[in-house]
């Protein structure tokens, strides 16, 4: 009875506790409102932002959904939010009256009546109907289509390619190798920059330098801009390290001169000293010997004997002595010689301060303009492609919506009718310039034009200091407060209300995981650390009474181990290796294994679930992937199922190893090596005693494919065969279709499965095939930007990083990730195994040192340090601050990994030196202190570790487990691993009418007039594709701004000449360029039965009532008296085929050629 009134009280506390936290979110959901969202982890931020959409549909605020913006972090969260609204809107579609009133009152707090039922259930339809649906995106993605629809404006082509990561990597290198020819050659950076980097470090390190500007290039444009020019930056650079100018060539010469230079006022007091000196002690009698010998040299001598002078004032590391003079010394002197040798010491030490400034000031100006010039050469390769990178989406948007008011206020007027609410989640991790595109896209918002007072446009941003974790990605946490106040001021002004949401109810985790993360973070340095704005950061947890336990292991050291000695060793030890010796690291995997596998089968219940927990329900998180690879090798040791690295080297996995191999071979049959691995691998699987047989019938001089060539012996004859099918399709398939073809002929799937997993199970399958996808998807990459060849494939392949990023799901397995990639996921069980790692490994090294401005106001200096020489005051400085900067991170990320945890956390690591230092650089030495001032809740001290358990007082309903879903496979048919049929290669009909005109193209090429004729023919075909795409009202404009973009180097008369022309065509022929006309079309046309299919690709497709008109644009500059006939025939291919899709109608045919004077149409009859 009493346990039956407990549960009643429980239950009514996480009523009282989700009413109030229902209240809180139920002011987020108020459309007329703008609203800002500081959400803490665990409480519902998805939820809120998903309801927030609805209710915006629901309420009226919309005519379409299309006026609904929602940005997104990334396109699984995207992704995420647009399932939740379909499977709302489906179920409102099918709800009876009463169960929809229902969900509509508790969504909106009213009762709906009619109109509003029936307006929920068409909703659904309309989505489904709106072009594009929801519009719920990345704001990367928003950029693209952003820019996609106004090219012209944003001074970008039409139809422009985005680069994926490895056609980047490839730009940029390319950018990087043009620069330093260019540089070499004298047209690029200033040669001696490249030299002073060159000498400074190894070609590694060199690489990296080049490649770091790329990737910070929108950063360092920022810091640029307000001087307006390089050469005003570095003088102010300068300045700030205390130099008069920017030093040149001779500078550092110039100061040391300067200091080595006679001078009497110096001098003869020095001299003074020597006597009392040479009578003093061992170090004051070489200190006086040195004196002696330097001060008596001319400039020239003391330049020379500069080194052994510095010895006397400092130290090899160049750090003060503390006395040069010693007692003696000084009792025959008086004090007054430490006073002289202090002053020269103080005077050395400032001409070495001087002399770091200026190597500072150099190499950081070798390096802007070394970056600056690879910069500028990858911006020209990208416009000389049409292509833009990611960056290059937020640079042009923000330049389209900033640069030019008038036309951004143009471009928001045409977006006026699409967008009137704009949402945004994960706010924290949004840079400044994201936040610009934000600002310009809600410009109108504050305005007479845009507030809309009988339907007002909103804002919603939802975010969380406490998760900023993306800095090195660039977010800007400052800029998360500043853009909150911004919008906060401009808000009353025009009327606009604004209210502002603070959610810290968890529905997540449970009260000992929470009352960790709130003891923690009670600490004011922590507490600022992860919300500076925060006065107090504390969490209630909606599951009272579930109770939790939280389990600090104490590191433990490697095993000991007794060295043996030489003489106890065998004579003659077998070459085998054993197993290697345990490791801290080792060590502490195989504990945390051990503890999964404890957990696992168990008798405790999980408070959550209700149940024992099962694999699962483990998430285990890493500060980084060094050591995951010990991680699962301890896992698959105690048979543990797991989902593998979240991301994995495809170039270090063995299945792809395996296929390189084959591909080596297929590309030179002779290679001995990669036939001798392809044998040995899973895909023909010979035993080393087989191999070794095949290898004893070599002749001398043959290859061991000669040699399996002429098998007839088991197993080597059905080898060979194989092997002989793939080399004769070698020279015809490119790689992809070579290497599923040796996985059909092999087997290759389930023969990796049987040597690099299990063969039942699943996990095994799926990790396989993920890699063999990974790795043809390789194949069709590469085959789209080059010309495929099995020889250039595995150039390309083995000359990159392929890294697959994995998204984690479970699915009744371990799951394993970092802690930045687990944002947004959850699981009962949570165990961080590198919580003594260190914070700042590398901040005393690293070269690229900003000084940032408080309250996100962006940098205001850069300096390229270096670490192997005593660094000016400054530098020193801004790593200090960098430290600053690192900690807020790592305390950032600290309250991401713990609050990952709904039941149980698990918190431990190897003994690095920062936790057994007791330093404040470590999560452990953090957690530990928390706990030990912990007075609320008593921590007990058991068996190397410390546990705060809280009881469970009730539990959940028991839960089904993830691998309550894994049903055993079916059995599947003998169809399954039927190879399809291969079908015929795809012939392309315009062969001989392409081969006369690139005929007539390289003739008309060998002349300048030849040149310019062909760019004109094909920038009016690109025109005749674009401009019919926008309204008849502005093609001239439209195509005035793209021949200003694609032809800056004409003459403004000659532009205007071919848009006169251009329109001239359009205005002759509306037909070919008005709704119904549709350009490069390609069709592909298969035969009933036997042949080859046939592409093909018209310029201008027309198809209406009484027929259809195909028109092909030539760009020849000599216009033919008469139609050749390879035209002809190309033309007759696109009618037959017309007329096979389109029986019914009548077909017509024309050429326009686009290089004639004024371009003319010409019909083609037949």
């Amino acid at each position: 009875m009493v346990q039956t009134g407990m549960t009643v009280a429980i239950h009514q506390k996480r009523r009282e506790i989700g009413t109030q936290a229902g209240q809180q979110q139920s002011r987020a959901l108020a459309p007329q409102a703008s609203v800002w969202v500081s959400a803490s982890a665990g409480t519902g931020k998805t939820y809120v932002l998903t309801r927030r959409i609805l209710q915006l549909l629901v309420s009226g605020a919309v005519t379409h959904a299309g006026e609904v913006l929602a940005l997104t972090f990334t396109k699984a969260a995207a992704a995420e939010m647009q399932n939740r609204l379909h499977e709302e809107l489906r179920n409102w579609a099918v709800m009876d009256d009463a169960a929809l009133a229902d969900t509509l009152h508790k969504l909106t707090g009213r009762v709906p009546d009619a109109a509003q039922l029936a307006r929920a259930r068409g909703l659904f339809i309309g989505v489904l109907d709106t072009p594009g649906g929801l519009n719920i995106s990345t704001i990367h993605s928003f950029c693209q289509s952003l820019l996609a629809r106004f090219p012209l404006e944003a001074r970008i082509a039409p139809g422009f390619t985005l680069l994926e990561d490895r056609q980047q990597a490839e730009t940029v290198w390319e950018a990087v190798t043009r620069t330093i020819d260019r540089t070499i050659a004298g047209e690029g950076a200033p040669l001696w920059c490249f030299e002073l980097l060159a000498d400074t470090m190894a070609e590694q390190s060199l690489r990296e330098v080049f490649l770091s500007f790329v990737g910070s290039r929108r950063r360092f444009a920022r810091l640029l801009a307000p001087y307006g020019s390089m050469d005003a930056y570095l003088e102010v650079m300068a300045a700030e390290l205390g130099l008069e100018d920017v030093p040149d060539a001779e500078a550092e010469t110039s100061v040391l001169a300067a200091a080595q230079a006679p001078d009497d006022s110096r001098d003869v007091p020095l001299r003074g000293t020597i006597e009392a000196l040479a009578r003093g002690g061992v170090n004051a009698r070489k200190a006086a010997e040195s004196l002696a010998t330097y001060l008596a040299a001319d400039a020239a001598g003391r330049k020379a004997l500069w080194p052994m002078y510095l010895r006397v004032f400092l130290t090899t590391t160049n750090e003060p002595r503390k006395a040069v003079a010693d007692k003696p010394a000084r009792e025959i002197f008086g004090d007054g010689i430490d006073e002289i040798l202090g002053d020269e010491q103080a005077r050395i030490l400032a001409v070495l301060d001087t002399l770091n400034a200026v190597r500072l000031c150099r190499l950081t100006e070798a390096y802007l303009r070394m970056g600056s010039a690879i910069a500028e050469t990858y911006q020209a390769l990208k416009d000389s492609r049409s292509a833009l990178d990611f960056d290059d989406l937020i640079d042009r948007t923000v330049a389209l919506l900033t640069t030019d008011a008038g036309q951004a206020a143009w471009v928001r007027y045409k977006m006026d009718v699409r967008i009137r609410h704009i949402l945004l989640d994960e706010a924290q991790d949004t840079d400044s310039d994201q936040w610009g595109i934000l600002q310009s896209l809600m410009e109108d918002f504050y305005s007479g034009s845009g507030t809309h007072a009988d339907s007002p446009r909103t804002y919603f941003a939802v975010g969380d200091m406490k998760q900023s974790i993306y800095r090195f990605r660039g977010a800007e946490p400052a800029v998360f407060a500043a853009m909150r106040a911004h919008m906060e001021l401009r808000a009353p002004a025009v009327g606009h209300t604004v209210e502002r949401v603070e959610l810290n109810t968890s529905f997540r985790s449970g009260e000992a995981v929470l009352h960790l993360v709130d003891s923690v973070f009670a600490d004011p340095k922590r507490r600022a650390a992860v919300d500076e704005l925060a006065d107090d950061l504390r969490h209630h947890a909606h599951k009272v009474g579930a109770g939790g336990r939280v389990e600090i292991w104490q590191p433990q050291d490697e095993a000991k181990t007794t060295r043996t000695k030489i003489d106890d060793l065998p004579r003659w030890p077998m070459p085998v290796r054993g197993a290697p010796k345990p490791t801290a690291t080792s060590t502490l995997y195989a504990r945390v294994a051990d503890a999964i596998v404890a957990m696992t089968t168990g008798t405790a219940k999980l408070g959550t679930t209700g149940r024992v927990p099962d694999y699962g329900d483990i998430m285990v998180l890493m500060r980084s992937r060094t050591h995951m690879g010990e991680l699962i090798a301890a896992l698959n040791a105690r048979g543990i199922k797991h989902t593998g690295a979240d991301e994995v080297l495809l170039n270090d996995d063995p299945v792809v190893a395996d296929l390189l191999a084959l591909g080596h071979f297929m590309a030179n049959s002779a290679d001995d090596l990669h036939l001798a691995h392809t044998l040995r691998s899973p895909l023909f699987a010979l035993t080393d005693a087989e191999l070794y047989a095949l290898h004893k019938r070599r002749t001398a001089g043959g290859s061991l494919w000669s040699v399996l060539y002429d098998c007839t012996d088991a197993p080597y004859v059905t080898i060979a065969q194989t092997l002989k099918n793939l080399l004769e399709k070698a020279d015809i398939l490119a790689p992809h279709g070579l290497f599923t073809a040796a996985l059909v002929a092999t087997e290759g799937r389930s023969r990796f499965v049987a040597r690099y997993g299990s063969p039942t199970d699943a996990a095994s399958w799926a990790a396989v095939s993920e890699t063999l996808d990974a790795f043809l998807d390789q194949t069709l990459a590469y085959a789209q930007s080059h010309v495929p060849s099995m020889t250039g494939f595995l150039h390309w392949f083995e000359s990159g990083q392929m890294k697959v990023k994995k998204e984690s799901t479970g699915g009744g397995a371990v799951r394993l990730m970092t802690v930045h990639k687990s944002k947004g996921l959850q699981a009962p069980i949570v165990i961080l195994p590198e919580a003594t790692a260190p914070f700042y490994r590398n901040t005393a090294t690293e070269k690229l040192v900003w000084r940032e401005q408080p309250g996100g106001q962006g940098d205001d200096l850069f300096l390229y340090g270096v670490s192997n020489q005593k660094a000016p005051a400054l530098l020193s400085a801004l790593r200090e601050e960098e430290k600053e900067r690192i900690f807020k991170d790592e305390m950032r990320l600290l309250y991401v990994a713990l609050t990952r945890a709904q039941d149980r956390l698990i918190i431990t690591g190897a003994p690095t030196n920062a936790f057994k230092g007791k330093a404040d650089d470590c999560w452990l030495n953090h957690i530990l202190a928390a706990s030990e001032a912990d007075i609320a809740h008593p921590w007990r001290v058991d068996e190397g570790m410390r546990v705060l358990d809280i009881p469970t007082l009730l539990h959940e309903a028991p839960k089904l487990s993830a691998s309550a879903f894994d049903d055993e496979a079916a059995e599947l048919g003998d169809w399954v691993f039927t190879p399809a049929p291969e079908e015929a290669a795809v012939d392309t009909w315009q062969t001989d009418a392409n081969a006369a005109e690139e005929s007539d193209k390289v003739t008309e090429l060998l002349s300048r007039t030849g040149a310019d004729a062909y760019r004109r023919g094909l920038l009016v075909h690109r025109m005749l594709e674009v401009l019919p795409a926008y309204p008849q009202a502005e093609h001239r404009d439209r195509a005035v701004m793209f021949l200003a973009a694609a032809a800056p180097d004409w003459d403004d008369a000659v532009r205007s000449a071919l848009v006169a022309d251009v329109m001239a065509v359009m205005g002759d022929y509306p037909e070919l360029f008005d709704g119904a006309a549709r350009a490069e079309v390609e069709m592909v046309i298969r035969p009933e039965a036997g042949g080859a299919a046939h592409n093909l690709r018209a310029d201008c497709l027309v198809v209406r009532d009484e027929g259809v008109l195909i028109v092909d644009y030539k760009t020849n500059v000599r216009v033919p008296k008469a139609v050749p006939a390879a035209y002809v025939r190309q033309l007759a291919g696109y009618r037959d085929a017309a007329h096979r899709l389109w029986p019914q109608k009548k077909v017509k045919t024309a050429i326009l050629w686009t290089a004639a004077t004024p371009p003319r149409l010409e019909w083609v009859d037949m």
